[in-house]
């Protein structure tokens, strides 16, 4: 048995041994707490090798993997217990009778939480809770990977700080409420130690104080905070510390007669429940929990928290940073697919700009709009959104969202079928980017260059670019870019003739998002897995993908997938011999198509498959007016490429089974498929 503590300096044990040559090879330990933190699904050894030794070439970083990872090995007593290493992935796995201090705090620190809404009603009770407190405290030994500084793990450093943080204050009020006023003292002073700036602590620190008769205790206290604030910030405190110590008679109080105005001092804080300064630190934090939420696709806390944010940038009343609130909730739920809530919150942003005077934020905005309207299959609205986004930055010269924009606008077009000029776009967006850039911007950039090469049908070019992205975010932790990038991937494979490949890949990333029920990742992922099973002829399984998606598509308003779930079950239909009701769907699908009054890519197929439908049901007339039409629609997307190499490559990866060849022969391979492209929001 393995137990890890990452939280302090790394501490790993076998079977309770410490095994101390760790602190001997300092870039082995590194290796392993990646492993471990990263755990939940297997690691491709060149984002590894990048993550590690991102300034020296791929090969180099590969070799110095593998002898890391050689040393790993022989240092761990029992490797092949724990790790599952191949050619091309690397990855840990974390058994029952293990233990991971993390996992454990992450699960006490939320029982305390519910603990500390409740008042203890019998000693008994309040023992139990007291002992779980401290219990759980105990396990934070220091910050999480001291001593350790990779990029990739700060963002759970300040996690894990503002939990322990947390704790300490619920088990302070816990020892309120119960009356063990000594027993929460000293965590009352480590409150304060920790966090100078941070009221609460120093509020029950006075409160503390007083209840245990110590008023010249509680006296020196809050003057000695009211000068940190003074002297370092150069403010005074809060309105609400400013009532403790008229409270407990620190100050006096102004006379009732006098208006509040003249009453205080003229550096007194205006009467606010807490003063400016202090709750912009708490939103910051707020800001820095949602990053890290959206990195980690925990769609539940990061609602939560961002409640937590609007209530504190309502409190400011602050037009810029209310403003941002919303776009910042608008951004979860699109996640969520509550698209007409993020409409909502979008345009209440807007118009908030509009009565403030704020033209800073409107391009963030539009963007946003952009994307909900993108998602929810309205492609003309979207590209109007984008394209005043980036009208709006030009004007302002707002530069670093310039290749966000420029993607946005890409993306819409390599929708509507338009790869080349998509491709003009991506390009200028990449010479936008600094040396050795890496971000979520140029990742998304990067991987829809790659898939506009995929439908153009070059899949080397394509592969280097969609690689690149995925290592590049892999190395960034953005789980919803990388289950996007896997399905586009998982096609890419689908028209190599790799198809069980595609399949264990797609199901893999589907099972790992499955849990944060973001809308657009599960729909697509569902997508591609029926459009798989179709392809291996595999009726059943492609219709459960096609009738879980068809239901999501309703249930979260996405026009665009609505129609291509009912083109996926009419395909399994087909699969299945049920004919006539694969040429109802198709029906359905055709009429939901041209009631949008607007192209999209996957055109081609929608009628193909709607001609075999009318040839199988006997209306030669019917399959001929189908089959033109997506023919046209072919030669509309081949008319968009000027080179001629690139048209015949463009024909290989577009055919349909249903749909004949340009010389007017059958296809020799039925590989189809289309793949959504990402909007950025910065």
């Amino acid at each position: 048995m393995v137990s890890v503590r990452f939280l302090g300096t790394p501490v790993i044990a076998f079977d309770d041994n410490p095994v101390v040559e760790f602190t001997q090879a300092p870039v082995v330990l590194r290796l392993l707490t990646f492993l471990v933190m990263h755990r939940q699904q297997p690691q491709q050894r060149s984002f590894v090798a990048g993550t590690f030794w991102p300034d020296v070439a791929e090969e180099r970083a590969r070799r110095n993997l593998t002898t890391v990872f050689w040393r790993l090995r022989s240092i761990l007593p029992n490797a092949d217990h724990f790790f599952a290493a191949d050619k091309q992935t690397l990855h840990f796995n974390l058994h029952d009778d293990d233990w991971l201090d993390v996992v454990e705090f992450d699960q006490a620190t939320q029982r305390c939480a519910r603990l500390a809404t409740m008042t203890p009603q019998a000693e008994q009770t309040l023992s139990t809770g007291l002992t779980l407190f401290e219990d759980t405290l105990a396990l934070y030994r220091g910050d999480f990977l001291t001593g350790i500084e990779d990029e990739w793990c700060l963002l759970h450093r300040t996690h894990w700080h503002e939990r322990y943080m947390n704790t300490l204050e619920n088990f302070v009020a816990y020892c309120q409420a119960g009356g063990e006023l000594v027993r929460a003292l000293p965590k009352a002073q480590q409150l304060v130690v920790l966090e100078p700036y941070r009221e609460r602590g120093h509020q029950r620190l006075i409160e503390l104080s007083m209840a245990l008769g110590r008023p010249a205790e509680a006296r020196v206290h809050f003057e000695q905070y009211e000068h940190l604030w003074r002297t370092e910030l150069g403010l005074p405190v809060s309105a609400h510390m400013v009532q403790l110590a008229q409270r407990f008679g620190f100050r006096a109080a102004p006379p009732a007669a006098i208006p509040r105005a003249v009453a205080f001092d003229a550096d007194q804080p205006t009467p606010l429940q807490e003063h400016p300064e202090y709750l912009r630190r708490q939103l910051e934090i707020c800001y820095q929990n949602d990053e890290l939420y959206d990195l980690m696709a925990d769609r539940q806390r990061q609602g939560e928290n961002l409640l937590v944010g609007q209530a504190l940038a309502d409190k400011l009343q602050a037009p810029t940073i209310q403003i941002e609130m919303l776009a910042r909730r608008t951004w979860l739920t699109i996640h969520q697919g509550n698209y007409v809530q993020a409409l909502d919150l979008a345009h209440s942003g807007l118009q908030l700009c509009e009565e403030s005077k704020q033209a800073g934020q409107r391009a963030w905005l539009h963007r946003l709009i952009g994307v909900t309207s993108e998602e929810m299959g309205n492609f003309s609205a979207a590209l109007h959104h984008y394209t005043k986004a980036l009208q709006l930055d030009e004007a302002q010269q707002v530069g670093d969202f310039m290749p966000a924009n420029l993607n946005n606008v890409a993306a819409t077009q390599l929708t509507l079928g338009q790869y080349c000029l998509a491709i003009q776009l991506l390009e200028r967006a990449q010479t936008l980017f600094a040396v050795n850039s890496a971000s979520r911007i140029v990742a998304v950039v990067i991987g829809n260059l790659g898939y506009a090469w995929l439908k153009i049908g070059m899949l080397d070019r394509a592969d280097r670019h969609l690689q690149q992205a995925l290592t590049m975010t892999q190395r960034l932790g953005n789980r919803n870019t990388e289950w996007w990038l896997a399905a586009v991937i998982a096609r890419m494979y689908h028209l190599r003739g790799e198809t069980t490949r595609a399949i264990t890949f797609a199901l893999h990333h589907y099972n790992a998002a499955r849990p944060t029920g973001d809308a657009w990742v599960l729909t697509y992922l569902a997508d591609t897995l029926a459009l798989l099973y179709a392809d291996q002829q595999d009726g059943e399984a492609s219709l459960q993908w096609a009738q879980w998606m068809q239901a999501h598509a309703v249930q979260k308003e996405q026009r665009r997938y609505q129609v291509r779930s009912l083109l996926r079950l009419a395909q399994a239909n087909l699969l299945l011999g049920q004919t006539t009701h694969a040429f109802d769907l198709m029906g359905q699908a055709i009429e939901h198509y041209v009631a949008q009054h607007q192209p999209v890519d996957e055109e081609p197929e929608l009628f193909a498959t709607y001609a075999h439908c009318a040839a199988s049901m006997g209306d030669p007339l019917l399959a001929a007016e189908a089959q033109q039409k997506a023919q046209q629609a072919l030669h509309t997307q081949l008319a968009a490429i000027a080179d001629p190499a690139l048209r015949q490559h463009f024909l290989c990866v577009q055919r349909h089974p249903y749909l004949p060849c340009h010389d007017g022969t059958r296809p020799a391979s039925d590989k189809v498929g289309t793949s959504p492209t990402l909007s950025l929001v910065t």
